[in-house]
Formats: C-alpha cells, structure tokens, sequence
C-alpha cells in the first residue's frame, strides 16, 4: 500500500512542484528540482510515519533516500563542473558512501549508530573539502591531470 501512495505523492507533488515552479525559481539564487523535492518530501513523510511507529516498510524510505543522494551528487558534479573544479571523483565517493551510512544507520541502528556516523561523515567531509581546495589550488599550477585521475573525474 505505502508504494502506491509514494508514487502517487511523488507524481502529484513533481507536477505541482513543475507548475508554481517558475513564480519561486525567479526568487531563487539557485535552480530547484521539481522531481527532487517530489522525492524527498515524500521519504520525509514517510520518515516521519516510520518514526511515529506507521507500519512503512523501512526499504522504501531507504530507495527514495538513496534516490536523493545521487540527486545531490548529480547537483555537486553540474556545480563542480560549471566552477570547473577537478577531483570530483572524491566528492562522488563521499556522497554516496556518507549518504549510505547515515541512511542505513538511521532506519536500521540505535541513535548512538546515527550519532557516531553523523560524527564520521562531518569529519570525512572536512577532509574532502580541503583536499578538493587544496588540489584545485594546486592544479592551477600544474595543469596535468593523471590517466587515473581523468578516469575518476569522469567515471560516468
């Protein structure tokens, strides 16, 4: 029951979100998601069941989840690539790595589970971010990317 109603809601609020989309996309500084936000107001509401103890089978909320971290780490690579940024790929592997965990141990673990992987994830990114800055400062002056390296960045 609860996937017919998610992919009723998703449908519902994807046209409607297309719709008033342009009134609000004026007001803006960034692009919204008419599907995106479909997606994630829907988890969030089922999220919200589950947590309220609604019998939602905690597989669903984790795909629509799963569904918005490759959302957020296509956005990061269309941001990355119009600032032309390199070294992508590790932000790539941090999205979806971070966002498994945190996903899994949310629906699944104790909150001392969440909590720890919150900790991890905050940690790691810091370090994804100055390795990002500190790589693209470096590759300003040195232009030359490794095969390796090329591959990463453009693994899709």
């Amino acid at each position: 029951m609860w996937i017919f109603l998610s992919i009723f809601l998703i449908t519902i609020l994807y046209f409607g979100i297309a719709l008033i989309k342009p009134i609000f996309q004026k007001k803006l500084p960034f692009n919204i998601c008419s599907i995106c936000i479909a997606v994630s107001f829907t988890w969030l509401i089922l999220l919200v069941g589950f947590i309220l103890g609604w019998n939602i089978d905690p597989v669903l909320i984790a795909v629509l989840m799963g569904q918005s971290i490759t959302g957020i780490m296509y956005a990061m690579e269309n941001y990355f690539k119009s600032h032309k940024l390199s070294d992508f790929w590790i932000v790539r592997i941090y999205i979806i790595v971070a966002g498994t965990l945190v996903i899994y141990n949310l629906l699944t673990g104790p909150i001392e589970f969440l909590l720890l992987s919150l900790s991890a994830v905050f940690v790691a990114g810091v370090f994804v971010f100055l390795k990002v800055i500190t790589s693209n400062q470096k590759q300003k002056n040195d232009n030359e990317k490794s095969k390796l390296k090329n591959r990463l960045d453009n693994c899709c």
